[in-house]
């Protein structure tokens, strides 16, 4: 798939027409003013989506234990990776597609399922898991609700 036809998909699919892959082959969704998405096309190779939920200069032993469980096997992320950036100093939850497999509608229903994880990370990284639910994660890909 080339650049310029992704763009034109994903255009439609968002309905919002002034999207476009900047020079450095990055194009940035903003979302409500409180989550940055960023798709970059990789050397015509392979596309990156990647959100960042969260600083990862103060976390504790027990967010990092529930951002590993989660980790695990997609469970907490709906088959996404979190991570962190060493040098942006960030927990980023992504997803990596090679270009010749791509299929758009099932990128497009996953980066809208990577949007919805990284809110509710985000949440949990700043307010910490809820008291009265401390068990409960975010839903894995068949919708169920995975408990750590």
């Amino acid at each position: 798939m080339q650049k310029s036809e992704f763009i034109t998909l994903l255009k439609k699919e968002v309905s919002i027409e002034n999207l476009a892959f900047n020079n450095e082959n990055v194009c940035r969704l903003i979302l409500e003013k409180h989550l940055i998405v960023d798709l970059e096309w990789i050397d015509n190779k392979a596309l990156f989506i990647y959100a960042s939920i969260g600083s990862s200069t103060h976390l504790d032993i027990e967010q990092m234990q529930l951002l590993l469980q989660a980790n695990a096997y997609g469970q907490g992320t709906s088959g996404a990776i979190l991570a962190t950036d060493k040098n942006a100093e960030e927990v980023i939850l992504h997803r990596f597609y090679e270009l010749e497999t791509l299929n758009t509608q099932t990128v497009f229903k996953q980066m809208e399922q990577l949007i919805n994880d990284a809110i509710e990370w985000k949440q949990v990284l700043l307010n910490g898991v809820p008291q009265t639910n401390k068990n409960t994660l975010l839903p894995d890909p068949s919708g169920n609700i995975v408990l750590v």
